[in-house]
């Protein structure tokens, strides 16, 4: 089974001097081609904007599944007085700290 090549195109793109002269640096130190380097550079940036989107859909499906798992849990413990060692230090420290800023 042989598998298609996409088709290429050729973009004529205008680079500064200086901007060229890296991207030659670069891809002579990879060992490849010029046109190889700008190719790999661009398919990266779109790759590192496909996963900083993914990055922000996961932050707000786990926001979200913290906020009812806070809902839950103040539904279910309503009235019910749940202080802990942990809980009272946190508060004196909160209070003394209220207290410094006077």
């Amino acid at each position: 089974m042989t598998t298609r090549r996409k088709p290429l195109v050729q973009p004529k793109v205008r680079l500064r001097g200086d901007l060229h002269k890296r991207l030659s640096q670069a891809a002579k130190k990879a060992g490849h081609s010029l046109n190889q380097e700008i190719a790999l550079r661009l398919d990266q940036s779109f790759s590192r904007e496909d996963q900083a989107s993914a990055t922000e859909d996961l932050k707000q499906f786990v926001k979200w599944q913290l906020e009812e798992a806070v809902r839950a849990i103040s539904t279910a413990t309503a009235g019910i007085n749940l202080h802990s060692p942990a809980q009272e230090e946190f508060e004196r420290r909160r209070k003394a700290k209220e207290e410094q800023e006077k």
